[in-house]
């Protein structure tokens, strides 16, 4: 699994390598040296500019690997040479200031920022041997059902409440419309949201409260 890391650097002029080292430290502390699988070798913050280098301890047996990745938006160099593995088994913290770019190769790991207007990506991302940059669309519903993302904010799919939480029962085969609505009446209720939602399930689940939104993602 991939999480995204915590934006601890609010003030990107005055992070110092030393305060990098004591947040890691702190989370080892609490969470066990296996809670990060790299170690940091270098720290560089030429012309504005903020990069870990990481090598991973655990390389071997990644199911999930960048090489060469190059991220770019209308022109803009967002994620540049990117190289990393994801080892199997290990929770791996990305960690870095604000608009460093943490979200965008989260997302690029299961495309989902395909849609974006000015995009171009070179290099390679593998999952199971696979280029997923290359992978076409229908490989793709495949890809993130085994790649998911889970968002800081609610990002409801633009259709209705009941399809937005049918949608993960389709992907995976259950067509049958009875089952369906006993899976959608039971996750809702699991989160506290049936009562509220229960007589508008054909309602847009972009019109749902913020509140709201989040657990029905």
């Amino acid at each position: 699994m991939v999480f995204p890391g915590i934006d601890v650097f609010r003030n990107f002029a005055t992070v110092k390598s030393e305060t990098l080292m004591n947040a890691i430290a702190s989370t080892l502390h609490h969470f066990g040296n296996d809670f990060f699988p790299f170690a940091f070798s270098s720290l560089n913050r030429g012309d504005e500019s903020f990069s870990v280098t990481n090598k991973f301890a655990h390389a071997t047996g990644a199911r999930l690997q960048a090489r060469h990745l190059n991220v770019y938006i209308n022109g803009a160099h967002i994620l540049k040479d990117i190289n990393v593995e994801i080892p199997r088994n290990k929770i791996t913290c990305i960690i870095g200031p604000s608009g460093c770019g943490k979200s965008t190769l989260l997302c690029t790991f299961n495309r989902l920022n395909d849609n974006i207007e000015g995009l171009r990506m070179t290099g390679e991302v593998t999952f199971d041997g696979d280029n997923i940059l290359k992978a076409g669309s229908s490989r793709l519903s495949e890809l993130r059902r085994n790649i998911g993302l889970v968002p800081q904010r609610p990002c409801p799919l633009p259709m209705s409440i009941y399809d937005n939480v049918a949608y993960g029962c389709r992907i995976h085969g259950i067509h049958n419309r009875h089952q369906q609505n006993k899976i959608v009446r039971h996750y809702l209720r699991a989160v506290g949201l049936w009562d509220e939602v229960k007589d508008r399930l054909n309602s847009l689940a972009s019109r749902l409260s913020g509140g709201q939104q989040q657990p029905q993602d």
